[in-house]
Formats: C-alpha cells, sequence, structure tokens
C-alpha cells in the first residue's frame, strides 16, 4: 500500500510495511498513486489504496453491528434529502421519486430482515447507500449531492435520539396510567 506526500516542494513516496513500520522509497521503486475507481466493496476511501483491507481493521472499524438501528431514520433523512434536490432542481422530479421509492424498498428488506449487512461496508450508511446505487445506477449517486456524510450523520442520530425521546415518553405516561389506575383501587 502506498500513499504519496508533498514535502519541501517534492514528491515523496512512503511504503507502510506491516511490521516494520514506514520506509522511504528509492526513485526507481516508487509506484504511482492514481485516483482510481472504488473496489466493489464500496468504501468511500477505498480509492486511495491497491489492496484489500485486513479484516483485523474490518472489525476494528465497523459500526454496522450498532448502528443497524438507525436504519429507518437514515432512509427517512434521505428521502427528505432527494425532495428537497428536487425541488430546487438538482434532481429531477422522476430521480427524487425514483430515489425515494427505492430507499423505502430497502427499507422493507431490513425491516423483513431480508437485507444482508456485510461487515466491509462498515455502516448503515454505506449499506443503504450501496444498494441504491445497486439498484438506480448514477441516480443513486446524486443522492449525496449538498450532502456530507457528518451532515447524515448528525441527522440520523438527532432523528433517532427524537424518535427515542418520543418512545420513551409514551412509555411514561402508560406508567403513570398504570400507577393512577392502581391508586384507584
Amino acid at each position: 500500500m502506498f500513499l504519496a506526500l508533498q514535502q519541501n516542494g517534492r514528491d515523496r513516496q512512503w511504503r507502510f510495511r506491516r511490521s516494520v513500520g514506514v520506509t522511504n522509497l528509492r526513485n526507481d521503486e516508487r509506484e504511482t498513486v492514481t485516483n482510481s475507481p472504488q473496489p466493489e466493496t464500496g468504501k468511500p476511501w477505498g480509492g486511495r489504496f491497491d489492496g484489500k483491507t485486513d479484516p483485523r481493521v474490518e472489525r476494528f472499524t465497523e459500526s454496522i453491528s450498532f448502528d443497524a438501528r438507525l436504519a429507518a431514520v437514515d432512509i427517512r433523512a434521505s428521502q427528505a434529502h432527494a425532495t428537497m434536490l428536487a425541488t430546487v432542481g438538482l434532481l429531477t422530479k422522476k430521480e427524487g421519486e425514483s430515489i425515494c421509492q427505492t430507499l423505502s424498498q430497502i427499507g422493507q428488506e431490513i425491516e423483513r430482515g431480508e437485507f444482508q449487512f456485510r461487515m466491509e461496508l462498515e455502516d448503515i450508511h454505506m449499506h443503504i447507500e450501496t444498494a441504491l446505487i445497486a439498484r438506480l445506477g448514477d441516480v443513486g449517486r446524486k443522492l449525496h449531492t449538498g450532502r456530507s456524510r457528518n451532515d447524515q450523520v448528525a441527522t440520523d442520530l438527532k432523528l433517532y435520539v427524537r424518535d427515542s425521546i418520543d418512545r420513551l415518553d409514551g412509555w411514561l405516561r402508560d406508567l403513570q396510567w398504570a400507577f393512577v389506575e392502581r391508586g384507584d383501587l
């Protein structure tokens, strides 16, 4: 795996070795770092590296095991974003509707337990995005227009917490009514 660095105005390249650390390459050993397309795993940073990700790194960096619970809010937020993109003219009405409909289908598959989660896709956002692009192609890629991954995560967490508070309020209301009914006996 190689990383290109600029140092004192000239290109230098460094090779990362698993057990030894970092070693400087001579000019005749250099390989060019290309901005290649993302590998099939769909990792957002995948185009920067040549080899597959070590399974230990995937286990360390994955979050799908606990953020799968964000699926419903991620889909809701993505549908709202697609609607906004269509409203302002960055997507056609047909593209916006297609994205929203496909996101609904993905959400239903997740609810029914038919959607397969894979550790190499790391988080719920990559799972949904990968499924959307697999079904819609380039139209699915347009969903990220005007929205960073950080925006997406912050919105999802806010919606999830808001929904959780509403659910907790309902449980507390039920508990209060149970106390009132017991007191009336």
